[in-house]
């Protein structure tokens, strides 16, 4: 299903609601792997508790994007949490929130010869042969 990436900053999504490990569990940025201490980049703050990803946003993002179940992400610390359901709070200070959004999703052009050198990059799915959105 198509989406969009809606960014809040200083935000974050629940974190009660999140994507069961067992969805993502073979992930090679899962914390519980990579961080045996938080001495290590990206470890700060890691405790085990939440079962977490130690990445980049847009690694984050790549893990949730496929997944049904997820919502969205929230980025801290060179971490993030997958959720399955998401409700900005606006009381995060350094994360982000990135949701997705269906909503715009009709309001796309959808490629056509006019567009055939369009970069892939700017498709909503990384498709050149699917969706586009302007930077306008």
């Amino acid at each position: 299903e198509a989406f969009v990436w809606e960014v809040l900053e200083e935000a974050s999504c629940d974190a009660t609601a999140l994507v069961p490990e067992a969805e993502y569990v073979d992930h090679p940025d899962l914390c519980s792997t990579v961080c045996p201490n938080e001495n290590i980049t990206g470890c700060m703050g890691y405790d085990g508790s939440v079962p977490a990803l130690c990445a980049s946003s847009g690694t984050c993002r790549a893990a949730c994007g496929p997944l049904a179940s997820c919502a969205g992400v929230t980025t801290r610390y060179g971490q993030c949490l997958l959720h399955s359901a998401c409700v900005p709070a606006a009381d995060a200070a350094g994360a982000t929130a990135w949701v997705k959004d269906r909503s715009l999703v009709p309001g796309l052009a959808t490629a056509s010869s006019a567009y055939a050198d369009y970069p892939a990059a700017a498709a909503v799915d990384g498709d050149a042969a699917t969706e586009w959105r302007s930077a306008e």
